[in-house]
């Protein structure tokens, strides 16, 4: 298997120089040469390099003191020392300051390039369980969804009977219902728990760059690309990619999408190669996506490649018997020896669970975390509860609302009776968009 890479080349003698640079080229490398240590390790400073090819005997300063330099500064590169002596003692030397491997003069073309790829291949593999490591740290499993209510129950049951399949999965439901933590329940519980899980936010790609963001692209396929990057379809592996708000890929994008998923194949950017992918795509939206449909925002057919299984995650406010089972949970992720917190009081979970919750779990989450922050008890009060959900204590209260309170109220209900489109909100109100930015603010709405 080929692997991409930038190589750095260092060598007093340029015509070995040359022969280096077409030969690593031709075989799919991104190469730069140097030659001395000195230029060698001033490219290190500017430009992160995979591989550095040393030669051993260089004026000024040798490979194994280049070696030497390099490990002293840190930069992530592998060298391969290069000489013409079959001397196993400056071998065992030059691997015992750093050095990968060792390459003997003359350059076989087919083991050099070998050599290289099983460096890559290392370091990818490097690469790859740091990630996995932070992920598994994190204990993505079903423990992180909290709940015991009929509809958290009929989210278990899907997540079980598809753990282990290789079906798509759509994932529906608001901003903050825990759509993520769903993918990852799937991926960590799965026969794929070993292999990475990648999530990728649409919403915060920039849309100029997401084709080459999901699929890679090839050196020079486009201005900056000054080299070749593998796409996350394929970086995934046989693991699972999570597209969250999918929703949001503009349409040519789309219709690449579901080639990628119908042939599980890809093509990079500027390539003509046809790449195969191995990942399961788990994707979710907090769009009304039968609606995005018929306005041909999204595509019927790319629908029904992710839909083969749909999760449909309810607002908090509709399972609030988990509220304090939830509330529980957080006191427990939040706690430390510093700051310890022992419950609730029961004035302070009246209020929760009168409040209605727009931002649902990521708000209440945000709500305990504030508390132990602001919080001076050993238990969370009323007064350690933010502001926009102590006020919905004092409408009931009073009995009769203030007409601020009523403008409050109607302007939440209109936001989330259009999911959230606030241009939408605002013309169905009959105000500015700015306006209504105003009035959030004013009001303080957390939405």
């Amino acid at each position: 298997m080929m692997y991409h890479g930038k190589i750095l080349c260092v060598d007093d003698d340029t015509n070995v120089l040359s022969a280096l640079r077409r030969t690593l080229e031709v075989a799919g490398f991104e190469v730069v040469t140097a030659s001395s240590g000195k230029d060698a390790l001033t490219i290190l400073e500017k430009e992160i390099c995979d591989v550095a090819i040393l030669d051993y005997m260089m004026t000024e300063m040798n490979g194994i003191e280049l070696i030497k330099k390099i490990k002293e500064n840190c930069y992530e590169v592998e060298p391969l020392i290069v000489t013409g002596y079959s001397d196993i003692s400056l071998v065992v030397e030059a691997i015992k300051e750093g050095a990968f491997d060792y390459i003997l003069k003359p350059y076989n073309e087919e083991l050099l390039i070998s050599t290289i790829n099983k460096v890559l291949k290392y370091k990818r593999l490097l690469y790859e369980n740091r990630i996995l490591q932070n992920q598994l740290s994190e204990k993505h499993k079903f423990e992180n969804l909290i709940g015991s209510s009929p509809e958290m129950k009929r989210i278990f049951s899907i997540i079980e009977k598809v753990k282990d399949s290789n079906n798509n999965v759509l994932i529906h439901g608001e901003s903050g219902t825990g759509k993520e933590q769903i993918a990852k329940a799937i991926h960590y519980s799965g026969n794929r728990k070993d292999e990475l899980f990648i999530p990728v936010d649409c919403t915060a790609i920039n849309p100029n760059v997401i084709e080459s963001e999901l699929f890679g692209h090839v050196k020079g396929a486009f201005t900056g690309a000054h080299q070749t990057k593998e796409g996350l379809l394929k970086s995934a592996g046989k693991g699972t990619i999570f597209l969250d708000e999918i929703a949001e890929i503009h349409p040519n994008i789309q219709a690449k999408l579901l080639r990628a998923i119908q042939e599980m194949v890809i093509k990079p950017v500027g390539s003509n190669k046809i790449e195969k992918i191995e990942a399961r795509i788990l994707a979710a939206t907090n769009k009304d996506i039968y609606e995005a449909i018929e306005k041909g925002e999204f595509r019927k057919d790319l629908f029904y490649r992710l839909n083969v299984v749909s999760i449909k995650v309810p607002p908090l406010r509709e399972h609030k018997e988990d509220i304090s089972l939830l509330v529980d949970h957080f006191i427990k992720k939040y706690g430390t020896d510093e700051k310890e917190i022992k419950g609730i009081t029961p004035e302070a979970m009246n209020v929760i669970m009168a409040y209605h919750w727009p931002g649902n779990i990521r708000q209440l989450e945000n709500c305990i975390e504030r508390a132990f922050v602001l919080g001076t008890g050993e238990h969370i009060d009323v007064k350690d509860l933010p502001e926009e959900i102590t006020s919905k204590k004092i409408e009931k209260k009073s009995g009769i609302n203030t007409l601020r309170e009523i403008e409050r109220e109607h302007i939440i209900k209109t936001i989330l009776h259009f999911k959230g489109n606030k241009k939408r909100a605002a013309e169905t109100l009959g105000i500015k968009r700015s306006t209504l930015y105003h009035r959030i603010k004013e009001y303080n709405i957390d939405i």
